[in-house]
């Protein structure tokens, strides 16, 4: 049985930094955005926005590059139209690496 997403803090709070990330991307599209500038645009620890990014890129909605200093770089994976929130809820939804969602 899955968890209403908005009933969840730790869902919810997952919601808000990808779409922080996700909008971030849009508005630099076509051009990447390092892990670093990520985290400043969202307010969130680098290794917190690093993780979600990686998790999007598990789920097609980003793809990553190698970026100076071994950062990583991050741009969506596709046109943004066709990008929905059922895509992104589906992502948010599918456990981490192998774990349970709490």
């Amino acid at each position: 049985m899955q968890e209403n997403l908005l009933d969840s803090p730790d869902l919810h709070g997952r919601l808000c930094l990808s779409s922080c990330i996700l909008a971030e991307l849009l508005r630099r599209s076509p051009q990447p955005a390092g892990t670093g500038q990520l985290a400043q645009v969202a307010g969130h620890a680098k290794d917190e926005v690093e993780q979600m990014c990686k998790h999007l890129v598990r789920h097609g909605l980003l793809q990553a590059s190698a970026g100076e200093g071994g950062e990583g770089r991050w741009q969506l994976a596709g046109d943004p139209a066709a990008m929905t929130l059922a895509d992104l809820f589906s992502a948010l939804l599918a456990p981490a690496d192998g774990q349970a969602l709490s």
